[in-house]
């Protein structure tokens, strides 16, 4: 009988012994409330020009003095639409931003001042589903857009959140038909190039600008 009372006695112990380890074990991490507070820091967006569809081809035609109206373009890889694409990363109520485009004047081989390049049937929407939620954050965009070379700068889309709520937030991409672009040269212009033979070009630069 004394030994059974031993034996039971120890192992009352080790029970004991093993309990005082587990309540040694809390770490200092552990929160003795019932609430966690989980955070996170943004740093400040930004106003940015992604890209542009690199080139445009109006292909041969013939020269005539009478001028050139040539509609369909060929764009890299075959692509259907001339692509714009830009994000407005940041936060505010009162951000506004513009777009526009402006079309160098080249002195060798290149298109002669006052030769336009139109983008007709130009839709703007959201890369990141935004519009769908709400169409007002849309911003304007040109549908037909005309640029003249040497002409000053045109505007192409724009967005002022001081009218719309969160108009013109996220990425968007401009899109433009390549089938509905047109080189236009009137006769006064053809008789401008200095060769009926070759190939002119030109440059158009996209300036994408906060207003605010």
């Amino acid at each position: 009988m004394k030994n059974i009372k031993k034996l039971v006695m120890s192992s009352l112990v080790g029970v004991m012994a093993l309990s005082s380890v587990g309540v040694g074990s809390v770490g200092a991490q552990d929160n003795p409330n019932n609430e966690t507070t989980a955070s996170v820091t943004f740093n400040t967006g930004a106003l940015s020009f992604t890209s542009a569809t690199s080139t445009i081809d109006f292909g041969e035609t013939p020269f005539t003095f009478a001028g050139v109206e040539k509609e369909g373009a060929t764009l890299p890889n075959d692509a259907t639409n001339f692509l714009i694409k830009l994000t407005d990363d940041r936060v505010g109520s009162e951000l506004t931003w513009d777009l526009t485009a402006s079309v160098a004047s080249k002195p060798d081989n290149g298109l002669p001042k006052g030769s336009k390049i139109t983008f007709n049937s130009g839709v703007v929407t959201s890369d990141n589903g935004l519009s769908e939620v709400n169409p007002n954050v849309n911003p304007n965009v040109v549908e037909d857009l005309v640029l003249e070379v040497g002409a000053e700068s045109t505007p192409v889309s724009n967005a002022d959140r001081t009218k719309k709520t969160n108009e013109g937030i996220g990425a968007w991409t401009l899109s433009y038909p390549a089938s509905e672009m047109t080189l236009k040269l009137t006769p006064a212009q053809m008789a401008e190039i200095s060769a009926a033979d070759g190939k002119y070009s030109t440059t158009i630069i996209w300036t994408l600008r906060a207003v605010k």
